[in-house]
């Protein structure tokens, strides 16, 4: 059985982000139509989103113990299929957030600051071959969509700062 530690390693900010687009996407109570979105302007979605959605920090993370597979099925806008879920790949932190480049300096906090996203590794790995443009804080950009290597869920954690397994027995 291997240990490992977590590793700081990279910044996911737009995680939230896409949960809000793909609910307002699908019409759900209390969202707005995503032709509405599309109609504002940077800074007005960017108020729309920061109001509703946190920001993530995302960190490499390795398991303590072996876990099974869990088979599942997944739809998204991209593909559907029936990938098992794997090992976790990384934790994903809720964050405060203050854009400095601006000159304004302006504070978001997050909505949900005990609420992280836990990703885990998805096997196979479908590829989405798709072309999207997306429209964030940072601005516009166009993407290729490769494969659906990750599948992120809420989960609230506790921390033990002296690193090691809270709970050998439970392997």
């Amino acid at each position: 059985m291997k240990r490992y530690v977590v590793l700081v390693t990279l910044v996911c900010i737009a995680l939230g982000l896409t949960f809000a687009m793909a609910s307002a996407q699908d019409g759900g109570e209390g969202s707005t139509p995503l032709e509405e979105l599309e109609s504002l302007s940077l800074e007005e979605l960017n108020k729309y989103l920061n109001e509703r959605v946190d920001h993530y920090r995302c960190y490499e993370a390795r398991q303590f113990q072996d876990t099974a597979p869990i088979q599942t099925w997944l739809r998204d806008q991209f593909v559907s299929d029936d990938p098992q879920v794997l090992e976790v790949t990384r934790i994903c932190a809720p964050v405060i957030k203050i854009r400095t480049d601006t000159g304004e300096y302006e504070v978001v906090e997050p909505k949900h600051p005990r609420v992280h996203q836990v990703c885990y590794r998805l096997r196979p790995d479908t590829p989405a071959n798709a072309v999207v443009r997306i429209r964030s804080q940072f601005g516009l950009r166009t993407l290729k969509v490769g494969r659906g290597e990750e599948i992120c869920a809420p989960a609230l954690k506790h921390h033990y700062p002296d690193g090691t397994d809270p709970a050998p027995e439970a392997k």
